[in-house]
C-alpha cells in the first residue's frame, strides 16, 4: 500500500508556502483529499452552528431541555466516517476498492446528516414561540449573523493555523495544520455565534417571553 500523507511538492519542502497555512483545505501535495477535508470541515461546522442554537430559545415560554448533546450524537457518525474517508484518501491508493467504498458511505451518510440538520432543528423549535418575532436589531439578526460569524471562524481558523506553522518553523505536518484549523473553526463559531443568539429576542414580550 503507497502511503501519500507524507509527500512534498517538488522544488520546495512540505508545507513551506504560507497560504497553504492559511488555507489547510487545499491539501495541496495530495489534492484527491480536499473533498473529504471541505466536507469535514462542513459537517464540523454546522455541528457548532446547530450546538450555537441551543441558547436561542433562552427566553422561551416553553422550556425544553439542552440539545447540544443530541447534536453530537447526531452528527458523530458522519463525522467519523468523513475523517476516515480523509485518511484513506491520504493514505491508501487512489484506485483502491476499499477507499472508493468508504468515501462513497462517508458522502451518503454525511449528506443525509448534513440536511436532517436544519429540519431537525427546525422542528424542535417550531412550538417554543409565537410564529411574529418582536423587532430585532440586525447585529442580532440570526439569518445575518450566521454567515458572518462563519466567515469570521474561517479567518480566526486560517490566522491559527498560520500561526502554529510559523510557531513550529514549518516542521507541522499539513495533516496537522488543518486539524489545528478545523478545531479553531469550529469552536470560534460557538464563541461568536452563542452569546448572539443568546441576546437575541426570540419571543415577544406580551407572552411572557
Amino acid at each position: 500500500m503507497r502511503t501519500t500523507i507524507g509527500s512534498s511538492r517538488p522544488g520546495g519542502g512540505r508545507d513551506d508556502r504560507l497560504a497553504d497555512a492559511l488555507w489547510p483545505p487545499s491539501f495541496p501535495d495530495t489534492p484527491h483529499a480536499r473533498s473529504a477535508a471541505y466536507g469535514l470541515a462542513g459537517l464540523v461546522l454546522e455541528l457548532s452552528v446547530a450546538v450555537a442554537f441551543d441558547s436561542y430559545w433562552a427566553d422561551s415560554y416553553r422550556r425544553r431541555p439542552p440539545l447540544r448533546w443530541f447534536w453530537v450524537e447526531w452528527t458523530a457518525p458522519s463525522v467519523l466516517l468523513m475523517c476516515g474517508a480523509l485518511v484513506g484518501a491520504l493514505t491508501i491508493r487512489r484506485k483502491s476498492v476499499l477507499r472508493r467504498s468508504l468515501s462513497a458511505v462517508a458522502w451518503t451518510v454525511s449528506v443525509c446528516t448534513s440536511f436532517s440538520l436544519p429540519l431537525l432543528l427546525f422542528a424542535f423549535s417550531a412550538d417554543l414561540c409565537e410564529t411574529i418575532r418582536p423587532p430585532v436589531p440586525l447585529y442580532l439578526e440570526p439569518v445575518l449573523m450566521v454567515p458572518v460569524c462563519l466567515a469570521a471562524s474561517l479567518v480566526i481558523g486560517s490566522l491559527t493555523s498560520a500561526g502554529a506553522w510559523a510557531v513550529t518553523r514549518r516542521r507541522i505536518h499539513h495533516l496537522g495544520l488543518y486539524a489545528v484549523w478545523l478545531a479553531s473553526a469550529g469552536v470560534a463559531v460557538l464563541l461568536l455565534l452563542g452569546p448572539i443568539l443568546a441576546a437575541s429576542p426570540t419571543c415577544s414580550p406580551m407572552r411572557g417571553g
